[in-house]
């Protein structure tokens, strides 16, 4: 009796499915990771309003990164500072190296980082040696690092700190990736 169930029925004996492109490629994502099928399988796919599949498709295949996600962590870690961990590390060092690292990678790109994508050429943004750029993002790597590192020795102490551990490691993984060519494939 489930609504979504009962869709998910009628759609698998279906001829023709007309899903949005937010469901389409949530279904791409969930059958790459092998869990489950949302959507029947297709051998044609028609896209009304085209223009937007772009941008819909990177919110569901993309890894991303970026420093809004970095400066929202190093105000996390600022934080711990005035809270019940304040003690335990040393908050203001740990947000002042991932801060400064952020800064780093905003110089290189100056206004146009506000403003506009840059394409990629040669593993680094349009514009930026990709010896700076890899440079730069070791430094907000081993920022991440530290960071991660302090949280682990934390994580038994209370859950935020788990959280923010893995919210740092993450991170980590993510600048790791653009440190490096992509691999065919990816996005």
């Amino acid at each position: 009796q489930c609504h979504v169930n009962t869709a998910r029925r009628t759609a698998l004996g279906a001829d023709v499915v007309v899903v949005n492109h937010h469901l389409f490629f949530a279904d791409l994502q969930v059958r790459e990771s092998g869990v489950a099928e949302l959507l029947p399988s297709a051998s044609v796919v028609v896209f009304d309003e085209a223009h937007q599949i772009n941008a819909v498709g990177l919110q569901f295949l993309a890894v991303q990164t970026g420093t809004a996600a970095w400066k929202r962590l190093a105000a996390d870690l600022l934080r711990q500072s005035q809270g019940p961990q304040r003690g335990f590390a040393d908050w203001h060092g740990l947000s002042g190296a991932l801060s400064q690292s952020v800064q780093a990678v905003a110089a290189l790109f100056g206004e146009s980082a506000i403003t506009r994508r840059l394409p990629w050429v040669d593993g680094a943004p349009e514009g930026v040696d990709s010896l700076t750029w890899v440079a730069a993002l070791g430094r907000v790597a081993a920022a991440l690092d530290a960071a991660r590192s302090c949280l682990d020795l934390l994580a038994d102490a209370h859950v935020s700190m788990q959280l923010l551990s893995q919210r740092a490691q993450t991170l980590h993984q993510q600048v790791a990736g653009f440190a490096v060519t992509a691999p065919n494939g990816m996005v």
